[in-house]
């Protein structure tokens, strides 16, 4: 009967409150702290929920170009995610050698093995990128030019 009536008192219904605020805040100002400056929907900041409610009425890629829309090209859909809707940012952000890693989102293409595309090591993209590096080379592409025209 103590542990209810202790349940239910103001002090521990505020502690519940503090601790779910301490909860999505803590990432936002200490983990995350450094994408607090691209802008983003408001529940975006803080929790993953507010993407999660999008996707779930399958209208993920409406809502996300509204905010881009709204926000500008770069915007923050998730506390640690963030959308680019810019033409000029694709070889920079996509490009051999810029540094940036492939997200476990690639992980949901592998069947098998990891092909060419969803290789996320950067050692064994690099060996098979190699391997089939000569079929797109300009020598190669010109000798398919006179089957083109079939």
């Amino acid at each position: 009967m103590a542990i209810i009536h202790l349940l239910a008192s103001p002090w521990a219904l505020a502690a519940a409150l503090a601790a779910v605020v301490a909860y999505y805040a803590y990432p936002y100002f200490v983990t995350y702290g450094h994408f607090r400056g691209i802008p983003a929907p408001f529940p975006a900041q803080f929790t993953n929920w507010w993407l999660l409610y999008a996707c779930r009425r399958g209208k993920r890629y409406l809502i996300v170009d509204e905010v881009h829309k709204k926000l500008g090209p770069v915007v923050r859909i998730q506390p640690n995610h963030i959308s680019v809707a810019d033409d000029e940012a694709i070889p920079i952000i996509y490009g051999h050698g810029n540094g940036f890693l492939k997200s476990e989102f690639y992980d949901a293409f592998v069947s098998i093995k990891r092909g060419l595309f969803n290789t996320r090591d950067r050692a064994e993209h690099t060996r098979k990128r190699k391997m089939v590096s000569h079929t797109f080379a300009p020598k190669s592409i010109s000798q398919f030019e006179p089957y083109s025209e079939l």
